[in-house]
C-alpha cells in the first residue's frame, strides 16, 4: 500500500471526490460529516483559505483505500504557540463536523493511522485536534501519535432516538417521554392553538427555491438568538452560510430515508406563524439535528424547541427513518436533549500533544498556575476567617 501526498491547489478536490465517493460506498456506518457531499461543500467554502493537503493510499491493484484531508494553523495554548492539525474539518467552531473518522477500509486502519501519524510529524505537528470523534477512533489513533502525553478536551454525551426501534412499539412519541416532559409539549401545543387559532404542524421546504428561502429565515432567528453570545451563532461567517446554502441547493429533499446525504429545512408553524424552523441532514435513514432558529416568546411556558423537535421526530417516525441524533458539541448536554433524546453514545472533543519542549512547558505552566490560584484561595479563606 502506497500513500500519495497531494499539496492543496484548485483542483485538489476535483481530483479525489470521484474516489471519495466509491470509497464512501464500500464503508458501512459513515455519518453524513464524512460524505462526499459534506467535505465537497466546507472544500469550497474554505479551502483557499485553509490550503490543506489530501492524503491518499493506494493498494496493489491501485485501488484507492483510505483518504484523509489534513489542515494545519498556528494555535496557542495559554502562552505557548502550536502548530495544529485537524483531520477532515475546518477546526472552525463556526462549522462542525460531528461523528468525524478516518476514511479508510477497517481492515487497514492501523496501516493508515500509522501512515498519517508520520505524515503529521513531517508536516512539524505539535498539536493533534479530533473534534467530534468517537471514543474508539481516538483510542485507535492515540498510540501512533501522543501515547501517555497530555490531553486536553472532553467527552459528550450524544443524544438521539432510535426511531426503528419505536416503530414497532410506539407509534406515538410523545408516549415514550417522561410525564414533566410530555405534560409540557402538550400545554404548549394547547397554548399555542388558542393563541394562533390553528394546531401547530410540521412542514419540509417542497422545492429547492422554498428550502433557501426558509434557511434565510431560520439563520435570521437563529442569529438573534446568539445576538450577545461572543461567537454569534453558526451562521455569522459568509463562507459558512454559502457552504449551507450549496448543500441545500445541490440536493432537493423529500421525506423519505435516502442513501445520499440530504439537507430538510423544517418549519413548524401555526396559521401560517412560525414557532420553529429545523435545519438536519438525512443519510441513509439518520437525521442529524444540526441546528434551529426559534421564535421565543415572553410567555415561558411556551417551548418552541421542545414542540419543533417533537413533531418533527414524529413525523420521521411515520416516514420510515432509523434515528434522530440531536449531536453533541456541549461538555453537558442541553435539556432539551436530555428530555427527549432516550439513547446516548459518548464523542470526543479531544486535542493531543505531541512530546516536546512546548507540550511540557504548557503542562509546567498549568501546574504553576493551578499553585498559585490554590494558594491564593488559601489566603483569601484565612483571611475571611480572622
Amino acid at each position: 500500500m502506497t500513500l500519495d501526498v497531494l499539496p492543496y491547489a484548485a483542483d485538489s478536490w476535483q481530483r479525489v471526490a470521484a474516489d471519495w465517493c466509491r470509497l464512501e460506498s464500500r464503508i458501512n456506518g459513515l455519518s453524513a460529516f464524512v460524505s462526499a457531499r459534506w467535505v465537497g461543500a466546507w472544500w469550497r467554502a474554505f479551502a483557499a483559505q485553509l490550503r490543506p493537503e489530501i492524503l491518499r493510499w493506494r493498494n496493489e491493484r491501485d485501488d484507492v483505500v483510505a483518504l484523509v484531508i489534513v489542515s494545519t494553523r498556528i494555535e496557542t495554548r495559554g502562552p505557548v504557540r502550536f502548530r495544529a492539525a485537524y483531520l477532515n474539518a475546518t477546526g472552525d467552531r463556526i462549522v462542525e463536523s460531528e461523528h468525524n473518522r478516518l476514511l479508510c477500509l477497517p481492515e487497514l486502519r492501523a496501516r493508515v493511522q500509522s501512515d498519517l501519524a508520520r505524515r503529521l510529524r513531517q508536516l512539524g505537528v505539535q498539536l493533534l485536534c479530533l473534534p467530534g470523534f468517537c471514543e474508539s477512533e481516538v483510542r485507535a489513533l492515540r498510540p501512533f501519535w501522543s501515547a501517555g502525553e497530555s490531553v486536553d478536551g472532553f467527552a459528550s454525551d450524544d443524544r438521539f432516538v432510535p426511531l426503528s426501534a419505536l416503530r414497532g412499539q410506539q407509534p406515538d412519541f410523545l408516549q415514550t417521554l417522561s410525564s414533566n416532559t410530555r405534560q409540557q409539549i402538550r400545554r404548549s401545543l394547547r397554548q399555542y392553538e388558542r393563541a394562533l387559532g390553528a394546531t401547530p404542524a410540521v412542514e419540509l421546504a417542497s422545492s429547492t427555491a422554498q428550502a433557501l428561502a426558509w434557511f434565510d429565515e431560520l439563520t435570521t432567528l437563529h442569529s438573534a438568538r446568539w445576538l450577545d453570545h461572543p461567537d454569534g451563532g453558526a451562521f455569522t461567517s459568509a463562507a459558512a452560510r454559502e457552504m449551507h446554502r450549496q448543500l441545500i441547493a445541490e440536493r432537493p429533499a423529500a421525506m423519505q430515508p435516502c442513501g445520499d446525504v440530504g439537507v430538510h429545512i423544517l418549519r413548524v408553524h401555526a396559521a401560517n406563524q412560525t414557532i420553529g424552523m429545523l435545519y438536519n441532514l438525512v443519510k441513509d435513514g439518520q437525521v442529524s439535528f444540526y441546528q434551529s432558529g426559534l421564535k421565543y416568546e415572553a410567555d415561558n411556558k411556551l417551548k418552541p424547541g421542545l414542540v419543533s423537535h417533537a413533531l418533527a421526530i414524529q413525523c420521521y417516525l411515520d416516514a420510515g427513518f432509523d434515528e434522530y441524533d440531536f449531536l453533541a458539541g456541549e461538555a453537558t448536554p442541553s435539556q432539551y436533549k436530555v428530555s427527549l433524546g432516550s439513547e446516548t453514545r459518548r464523542l470526543t472533543w479531544l486535542e493531543l500533544y505531541r512530546p516536546g519542549i512546548k507540550s511540557t512547558s504548557l503542562r509546567i505552566g498549568r501546574r504553576i498556575k493551578r499553585s498559585m490560584q490554590s494558594r491564593a484561595a488559601a489566603k483569601i479563606h484565612n483571611l475571611l476567617c480572622l
